[in-house]
């Protein structure tokens, strides 16, 4: 009994532990802002994302945001870093509108929001926010 205590405790300790990043998503996809009839869909979503995973999400209105997150290794602190790397695609209707990943993506502090504002054709405005947090 006691060696199977010992050998438990000796795998609890040395399985791999990956850090994971909660992305608190808000979409807002505005149609028709300077005319008389504006079309308003939003979307608040709360994302579990694994490091260097991708993270769909999707409004009714067609309107996809793929996410893609990773943190950034820190050199100084042993852990998980402060700062994230975020790059985003939105698509409407499987036609990509808008890339956010030129140089490799933003990079954000934890808990600090970013924003992303995409200005289409037909007057659609599309603001994203998103706020990663560290799990």
């Amino acid at each position: 009994m006691k060696q199977l205590i010992i050998i438990a405790t000796f795998f609890l300790l040395t399985t791999p532990v990956f850090a994971r990043i909660r992305l608190n998503i808000d979409i807002v996809d505005t149609i028709g802002g300077d005319r008389g009839l504006v079309l308003v869909s939003e979307l608040h979503s709360m994302e579990i994302a694994d490091d260097h995973r991708v993270v769909k999400v999707i409004m009714k209105n067609g309107l996809r945001v793929e996410f893609a997150v990773y943190y950034v290794l820190d050199t100084i602190d042993y852990g998980p870093s402060a700062k994230v790397n975020i790059s985003a695609k939105i698509y409407q209707d499987e036609t990509l509108l808008k890339s956010f990943d030129e140089n490799g993506g933003a990079l954000v502090d934890l808990g600090a929001p970013m924003k992303i504002v995409y200005n289409g054709s037909e007057r659609q405005i599309v603001e994203i926010t998103v706020v990663p947090e560290s799990l």
